[in-house]
């Protein structure tokens, strides 16, 4: 994992991108989030990144504890609201 994932938090996405090999060798595929300041950031994997729906109305923390019953964080960042600096881990 990239260290500094916590860089993204705060930007303005203006464009999701999803790929997928066409010669069958990793990364299956990959998923670009689009800044409005001409960056971007990468996330990959070893099966098909795919949508699950639309876009869901959940605060950070309703993501953070969503289905924490069979899956764990490994990573996350988020904007302070009070001071704006990202705090992550």
């Amino acid at each position: 994992m990239k260290d500094n994932a916590h860089l993204a938090v705060g930007k303005k996405i203006i464009g999701i991108i999803i790929k997928e090999t066409k010669t069958g060798k990793p990364p299956i595929s990959q998923l670009f989030l689009v800044f409005d300041d001409h960056t971007s950031f990468e996330f990959y994997a070893d099966a098909p990144i795919k949508p699950t729906g639309g876009v869901d109305k959940m605060s950070f923390r309703e993501v953070y504890n969503y289905m924490d019953e069979s899956v764990r964080v490994v990573f996350h960042a988020v904007e302070d609201p009070d001071t704006g600096d990202v705090v992550y881990s």
